[in-house]
């Protein structure tokens, strides 16, 4: 059909020229967003499998994985019991380093949550730990 139309409407076709440099680039960059975007999809995807596996209250605790203030309090807070062991106001102070628009009443919403039961990881899992807090760090 498309050879057809190239033969009958050959006056009507233009040639095509090749494009600007300024669209070449920008063709160029939004291919280069693309992965960019990909690749933290990825790495989000990984932390939420970790997380899940050994300390699935972080779930709980932050909405979005990605954000400053949530990689900031993994960082310092790995565990479960590092961030039981954390007093409130060292949360706050994390929380604030990290620009958590509410970290006083985060910290105070994290350390109530954290002071409720929470599941434990199987001793394997607890193995990998420190391992599972380099990838976040």
């Amino acid at each position: 059909m498309l050879a057809r139309a190239g033969r009958s409407d050959l006056r009507d076709l233009r040639r095509l020229a090749p494009d600007d440099p300024v669209v070449e680039e920008l063709k160029l960059l939004t291919r280069d967003q693309d992965v960019l975007i990909q690749s933290q999809t990825r790495l989000v995807n990984q932390l939420t499998a970790c997380l899940k596996a050994y300390y699935p209250v972080a779930l709980e605790l932050f909405s979005k994985l990605h954000q400053a203030s949530t990689l900031a309090f993994l960082r310092a807070f790995p565990t479960l019991e590092s961030a039981r062991e954390a007093s409130e106001e060292a949360m706050t102070q994390v929380l604030r380093e990290a620009g958590h628009p509410h970290f006083a009443s985060k910290s105070r919403e994290i350390r109530a949550r954290l002071d409720q039961p929470q599941p434990s990881a199987s001793p394997a899992l607890d193995a990998r730990t420190p391992r599972a807090a380099v990838i976040v760090g």
